[in-house]
């Protein structure tokens, strides 16, 4: 696979550009079907909700749908690692995704081989709202290490008070080894 084309929609850093190429050539073809998944028709699907609803999109349409990707991307870069959290800001483009369920399926059976779960967030419980926050932060740092200065500070903010405002929920991969053994 050529890295210096993936860069097309997922825009990385040289040095993680570098590290790609020497992921297994099943890493590197289910990222080149990331490449090739329309995100734009879900982010004008959920831009169009928003409108219905009298919301204001905080995101433009190419800033969500690469937001979208790169966090998509992580499990397939972060492997063995399975859990993630996400923003309430990207989160709502995602919950647009998954209703889909037909399309949700096929989407993540073309990147991943499985289906990626919701793990709601218990806004009851102290405990699970903690362990998201923590884990959204993790989350955040990777989205930096692997995607740099292109990580939109509106779509993954940066944690200021509880975190209230910006975590919502995570979502665990069900990747497994064998997956990237085809």
């Amino acid at each position: 696979m050529d890295f210096d084309s993936l860069g097309h929609h997922i825009e990385i850093t040289a040095a993680r550009q570098r590290a790609y190429r020497e992921l297994d050539a099943a890493k590197q073809h289910r990222l080149y079907a990331l490449e090739q998944e329309d995100l734009l028709s879900v982010v004008q699907f959920t831009h169009r909700k928003m409108a219905r609803q009298g919301e204001t999109p905080v995101l433009s349409e190419a800033e969500a749908v690469e937001a979208l990707r790169q966090y998509y991307a992580l499990p397939l870069l972060e492997w063995p690692r399975q859990q993630f959290a996400i923003s309430s800001v990207v989160d709502e483009y995602w919950h647009w995704h998954v209703l889909n369920t037909r399309g949700w399926r096929d989407f993540c059976n073309r990147v991943y081989g499985c289906m990626m779960h919701h793990v709601p967030l218990d806004p009851s419980s102290h405990v699970d709202f903690v362990r998201v926050r923590a884990l959204y932060q993790e989350t955040r740092q990777l989205l930096c290490e692997h995607f740099g200065n292109r990580v939109n500070e509106r779509a993954y903010p940066i944690i200021k008070g509880d975190g209230h405002d910006v975590v919502i929920c995570s979502y665990d991969y069900c990747i497994t080894e064998d997956l990237f053994d085809s």
